[in-house]
């Protein structure tokens, strides 16, 4: 054979075939893509989430013009309620409900179950949808508690436990039931096993920088002091708890703190504290609205809106104490 006519290959190929390039082009088309399609899915999810956040107030305020019949007609039948935003939004406000109004709440907290139910696993996870149901019946077990009905609250909370500790693993939720325990053991008069769990709440709370949390504890455990008759080491506790405490973020708990303290001064005989105490809550306790006020002690809400001094606040809260114990906060 004439050397024209041999084919010569080199020994180490340079280059991709024809073929392959074609190939490897397309992979990389298909892979972009793919991302685009799931940057789209992602963006358009986040932007329906936002969109619900926005509309939550909103919706709720549509829920709660109705009277209560209408209200589960509306969640059971319409789409526009089906918004985990819109369930935690009501769960709030049956926090702020009350006491002495615990069964609107715990019609309220049921249709709050009644809309996790509702709720698409795909769109807001499920842990995060267990964590919510979780919350409902830990505050209907509250509910129940206020109502003096302790089997049903202690089954609440129990199942509210068991699903919390199979769900999301939320920190924060599990401090959340354990205060609401504590809150019924008070009520019980079992004190040493529900300073046990304030211990473990505040333990949870602070582990996790949730500082209204870790105040919250405090102040709980200073207005059990006061009831237990040590006003002393409550006023030390509750002024730790002030310090936690953002009054801007949390007025209702920051009210709170201040009606013990004063209770601390009038139960120790120092009026004057005491008035200065009364004084520095009256401005705070004015931008609420009159809903609001029914969340404390009647005899504070008299002496803040009647411009009461001292001594006549005393002489209010003995009375009331000697009409009975309350139900331990709500």
């Amino acid at each position: 054979m004439s050397e024209d006519c041999q084919i010569y290959l080199p020994t180490e190929f340079q280059g991709p075939l024809p073929s392959e390039v074609e190939d490897e082009t397309l992979g990389e088309m298909d892979y972009s893509k793919a991302m685009a399609r799931v940057r789209a899915c992602v963006e358009h999810r986040v932007q329906r989430v936002q969109e619900e956040a926005r509309e939550a107030s909103a919706r709720l305020r549509e829920l709660l013009r109705q009277p209560h019949a209408r209200r589960r007609w509306m969640v059971r039948n319409s789409a526009r309620y089906r918004s985990w935003f819109v369930c935690d939004r009501l769960l709030e406000h049956c926090s702020r409900i009350p006491w002495d109004s615990p069964r609107e709440a715990l019609e309220l907290t049921q249709l709050a179950l009644k809309m996790t139910e509702k709720l698409d696993p795909e769109q807001h996870g499920g842990g995060p949808i267990g964590d919510l149901k979780s919350s409902a019946v830990a505050q209907a077990g509250n509910c129940f508690r206020l109502m003096g009905r302790k089997k049903e609250a202690w089954n609440c909370l129990d199942l509210a436990r068991r699903n919390a500790e199979a769900g999301s693993g939320d920190q924060l939720l599990a401090a959340r039931i354990l205060c609401l325990e504590s809150l019924l053991l008070v009520d019980e008069g079992r004190v040493g096993e529900a300073l046990r769990r304030f211990d473990q709440a505040q333990k949870m709370f602070s582990q996790a920088g949730d500082e209204a949390g870790v105040g919250k504890i405090l102040a709980l455990r200073g207005s059990l002091f006061l009831r237990c008759g040590d006003p002393a080491g409550a006023a030390w506790a509750l002024r730790r708890a002030e310090r936690h405490i953002d009054a801007a973020q949390h007025p209702h708990l920051d009210l709170r703190i201040r009606q013990d303290l004063v209770a601390c001064s009038l139960a120790s005989q120092d009026f004057l504290r005491a008035d200065r105490q009364i004084f520095a809550a009256k401005a705070r306790f004015g931008r609420l609205s009159e809903v609001e006020r029914g969340r404390y002690a009647s005899w504070f809400r008299s002496t803040l809106e009647k411009g009461l001094g001292a001594q006549e606040a005393e002489a209010l809260r003995t009375r009331e104490l000697a009409a009975g114990t309350p139900p331990f906060w709500s």
